[in-house]
């Protein structure tokens, strides 16, 4: 009996109710990453709002850079995985772009920066959208989802708005960044819970 245990093939945990997921495992932390960024800026952004509306707006792109940075290792952890990686690779590379124009960019026009930040929220909203459907269950979907949906608006606003005064697109952004960081922790929180589960070996 012994040695017929011994010699049996131990096949491999099957995901699903119970058994644990490589890959969020790996990425719950970068989600709470993303959420902690966002928190922490926009509480900054209403504590201390920077004086002008270019400073706002370079503010703005420091988060959209560190964010990027963020997105661009969960798109290498997916890739690990063997699970669709382009689009959170589309959206990271789209922030770190964003950071990139405004510090680069010679004319330090309002306007212009008021531009290149609406394009950034439209399009980066646009991709989370789109990814939304294609991710993981555990209400992460929707999450990103929402999420996607507050950066478009975002987008549309200040495309359709003129440039606006430092202490409105200031509350605003920091309105953006609170509400987005706690939807990401709360996934965060979900995914920690969904990839430490005890595994039960699969029948």
């Amino acid at each position: 009996m012994a040695g017929k245990w011994r010699g049996r093939r131990r096949e491999p945990a099957r995901e699903g109710k119970g058994v644990l997921d490589p890959l969020v495992h790996d990425m719950w932390w970068l989600v709470a990453m993303r959420g902690v960024v966002g928190l922490v800026f926009g509480l900054m952004a209403l504590v201390w709002p920077p004086a002008s509306l270019v400073g706002v707006l370079v503010a703005l792109s420091v988060y959209a850079l560190l964010d990027g940075l963020v997105l661009l290792d969960a798109a290498g952890c997916r890739r690990r995985h063997g699970r669709p990686w382009g689009t959170t690779f589309v959206e990271g590379a789209c922030g770190i772009a964003f950071f990139v124009v405004m510090v680069a960019w010679p004319v330090r026009s309002a306007e212009l920066l008021w531009d290149v930040a609406a394009g950034w929220a439209t399009v980066s909203g646009s991709v989370a959208l789109f990814a939304g459907g294609a991710v993981e269950s555990f209400g992460k979907g929707a999450i990103v989802v929402e999420a996607g949906v507050m950066s478009v608006l975002l987008g549309v606003w200040m495309m359709a708005s003129p440039v606006s005064a430092a202490f409105v697109l200031a509350f605003i952004v920091a309105a953006y960044a609170i509400v987005s960081g706690a939807m990401l922790l709360r996934c965060a929180s979900r995914m920690y819970a969904h990839g430490h589960r005890r595994i039960r070996p699969a029948r």
